[in-house]
């Protein structure tokens, strides 16, 4: 995950701004599996939304992201949660992210970076109110962790 940030942070069209503390999550979807590491990063780029979808894929692709089963094991997974307040939604790119309202694994991070963020009207502070966290434990609590050479 630090290796994605930094090759997105070092992309001409791209700037990393700020980046979430690391989490540790219970799986979603499939339960027998690994636990997942979960942070959110605010970037600034002068990328077009679905040229940036490609360079995440094409990041995943380099960390060898396997798609064999939704929601199963990755290596990594690289969403677009956000796109300057727009709504975008195409065959390959819906934003927001469809389920974000949803998943505290996703608001807890999002919430370091942008908690006053509005999605359909509402902070994300108060999207992460309504949603269960218990089962999200901090891995490493400050902002750096991506800045270094090997993943946690």
């Amino acid at each position: 995950m630090a290796f994605a940030l930094r090759v997105i942070h070092h992309c001409r069209d791209c700037e990393v701004l700020s980046v979430s503390k690391l989490y540790l999550t219970e799986p979603w979807g499939m339960h027998d599996q690994p636990r997942f590491l979960n942070a959110a990063a605010l970037i600034k780029t002068t990328l077009f939304p679905e040229n940036l979808l490609d360079l995440m894929l094409s990041i995943e692709d380099t960390m060898k992201r396997q798609r064999s089963q939704r929601w199963g094991p990755r290596t990594l997974d690289l969403d677009i949660l956000s796109y300057d307040n727009h709504t975008i939604a195409t065959h390959r790119l819906t934003i927001p992210h469809p389920q974000i309202t949803q998943r505290g694994f996703v608001l807890m991070p999002l919430e370091d970076i942008a908690p006053s963020m509005l999605i359909e009207e509402k902070s994300v502070s108060d999207w992460l109110k309504q949603n269960d966290v218990s089962g999200i434990k901090v891995l490493v609590n400050h902002a750096n962790w991506w800045h270094q050479e090997s993943d946690p």
